[in-house]
């Protein structure tokens, strides 16, 4: 979801560029944010530096612990992460 953030506000869209930030959700927000991307998703920031390195790590596609603390309840982080979704869907297919 950042990477599009990162191209449908303007950012780089080169597949190199964009490769470069890899697994890295901060990275892809900083990226995100410096093309004009402004989300109203609470604790965004806070969510993405919890899980950067078990995502960095694959924890989500291959062996993983079987927990790791996030920040909130699991009803927070899925609000975050549903409203990034409407905010990039917004933009890329035009939906209120």
């Amino acid at each position: 979801m950042l990477k599009s953030a990162i191209v449908a506000w303007g950012g780089e869209a080169d597949e190199r560029a964009l490769r470069n930030i890899g697994h890295d959700l901060v990275n892809a927000l900083d990226a995100a944010e410096a093309a004009g991307f402004n989300s109203e998703a609470p604790n965004l920031r806070n969510l993405l530096e919890v899980l950067n390195e078990p995502f960095k790590q694959h924890w989500f596609r291959y062996e993983r612990p079987e927990n790791f603390a996030l920040p909130g309840d699991f009803g927070q982080v899925v609000e975050t992460l549903l409203i990034l979704d409407d905010e990039i869907r917004a933009l890329l297919w035009n939906e209120d």
